[in-house]
């Protein structure tokens, strides 16, 4: 149904889901959130709101990212977003926070934003991804 949704919704420019590699500053990491919006499907705010934890991802707040008008806040709401716009492995999730990160050191968006928050949560995303992998590894041996 996605790919459906995506048909009759997206613009023709919107070909595939963005890519956080391409991403270097703070105007391509909004383009970005909002292109994965349209991959998405354009699920509503109100869908959005739903998909995510309580309080985590406010309408009023999804409908202004989606407009570019503002970033999410920190990245728990960054990531609620992606989520709600069907971005949920974790090796992806961490691509997205690295680019968040390199955009806002890029962008002087710090005065806006405690840089630290973004890094933190960039690496424990990582230390996640890495106690996955070593399990993996155990269970391959054993």
């Amino acid at each position: 149904w996605i790919r459906a949704r995506r048909r009759t919704r997206a613009p023709d420019y919107v070909r595939e889901a963005p890519d956080p590699d391409l991403i270097s500053s703070v105007a391509d990491f909004s383009r970005a959130l909002r292109h994965q919006h349209m991959w998405a499907g354009y699920p509503t705010p109100g869908e959005m709101k739903r998909m995510s934890g309580p309080g985590e991802l406010p309408s009023s707040t999804t409908r202004r990212i989606i407009e570019g008008d503002t970033l999410p806040v920190d990245p728990k709401q960054a990531l609620a977003f992606l989520k709600a716009c069907y971005v949920r492995n974790l090796d992806d999730l961490e691509l997205w926070l690295a680019a968040a990160v390199r955009a806002l050191q890029q962008g002087g968006a710090l005065r806006e934003r405690d840089l630290s928050k973004w890094v933190n949560a960039h690496q424990q995303m990582l230390a996640e991804i890495q106690a996955g992998c070593e399990e993996k590894e155990q269970e391959l041996a054993a």
